[in-house]
């Protein structure tokens, strides 16, 4: 039988909707836990403005309700600093504060552009302060995201802040060779982009590296996977179409034996990225799976990501820089090699959902930790 006042419940998307969170907690399973629950605030399936409303009206009505019954002692609540996350999840954490329950925020995305917007509104920064600014814990995925939350008016006097990070799909790991993978790459080098379809992940860079970097080199044989679904999707297919750009392959948003597929025959991830991300989760899963690393100096990945070792990252948005990156690698087998081996070790050792579950559960109170990493 369950204590009273001993449950965390934990504010998701449904496990079903792409993106970062809700792969995150598919991930982990947490809700295995007799004492942690899942609680779903956005739905997989498209709705309108109006359904929207209601869903969220709805969402806090049962959320209190749930509340009221007096089993949940922690909340906790994952928005990116973005505007709707803020105010959505900003609601959550009052509601919670007000029934006297802890509350732990976990910062998965950081929007710069809303940080500025932020530090100038004096309204949303009396909301700051009355709802995420007062969580028992705060979570980042970078000591960057630590410095801006400060900035912000956050105190480690009044929150204990924790570095977390987030988690590689280990789902496929028993099917990957490190041999299949090196010996596969003197056939074809595939190169990966795997994310949401949007500009500012850097879907049109990618294309243009892509395709600079065969004309280039070309006494090697390339193939570019694009792996997801989003916005500029048919802008992107439509480029490669216009500029006659071969050996391209849309393969659609990716799951279970598809995203096993990619993960397994694909070489070098490419990801230049300029969104509001917080450690995506692509980064962390090319690396478990034997790849090495060409993206930006953008959000955590920087933390991962050493220069040289494991992969390249520039602040740059030129497709050329890109293509530097990519031929220091594929022109240099033995060091291709040796990044294979160092990355998925180092996935394996830090990344998988049993050493991110553990430091979590740490987080909650419900174990202790050793290897819990504090800011």
């Amino acid at each position: 039988m369950r204590k009273t006042n001993s449950k965390v419940l934990v504010l998701t998307p449904e496990l079903q909707v792409p993106g970062g969170v809700s792969n995150f907690f598919e991930a982990l399973r947490l809700d295995r836990y007799p004492d942690i629950e899942y609680f779903f605030i956005s739905p997989s399936k498209e709705e309108g403005w109006l359904e929207s409303v209601w869903r969220i009206i709805n969402n806090y009505y049962l959320f209190i309700k749930i509340l009221l019954q007096g089993e949940v002692s922690t909340v906790h609540v994952n928005p990116s600093l973005n505007l709707k996350s803020f105010l959505r999840d900003g609601v959550f954490v009052f509601i919670a504060q007000m029934f006297s329950i802890k509350t732990i925020t976990f910062f998965h995305g950081w929007d710069e552009k809303f940080e500025y917007r932020l530090n100038r509104n004096l309204l949303w920064k009396w909301f700051f302060s009355k709802t995420f600014q007062r969580s028992e814990h705060l979570i980042v995925l970078s000591k960057k995201f630590k410095s801006k939350l400060i900035n912000l008016g956050c105190s480690e006097l009044t929150s204990k802040f924790h570095l977390l990070t987030t988690v590689a799909d280990t789902s496929f790991i028993n099917d990957f060779s490190i041999e299949a993978k090196i010996n596969s790459y003197d056939n074809e080098i595939v190169i990966l982009f795997l994310s949401r379809i949007e500009e500012s992940k850097g879907i049109f860079i990618a294309i243009k590296a892509f395709d600079q970097l065969q004309k280039e080199v070309k006494h090697l044989r390339f193939k570019l996977i694009v792996a997801g679904d989003g916005s500029v999707l048919n802008q992107a297919k439509q480029l490669v179409s216009d500029q006659h750009i071969e050996n391209i392959e849309f393969t659609g948003y990716v799951r279970n034996n598809a995203k096993k597929e990619v993960l397994l025959n694909s070489h070098i991830l490419l990801f230049p990225t300029y969104y509001g991300e917080g450690m995506p989760t692509n980064i962390l899963e090319s690396m478990l799976y034997g790849m090495p690393v060409v993206s930006r100096y953008n959000a955590g990945i920087a933390d991962t990501v050493e220069q040289g070792v494991n992969g390249y990252l520039t602040d740059s948005l030129d497709p050329e820089v890109f293509v530097d990156f990519l031929k220091k690698i594929v022109l240099q087998k033995d060091y291709y090699e040796q990044i294979v081996i160092r990355n998925n070790q180092k996935a394996l050792n830090n990344y998988s959902p049993d050493k991110v579950n553990e430091k979590l559960l740490s987080i909650y109170g419900l174990t202790s930790s050793k290897s819990l990493i504090h800011c």
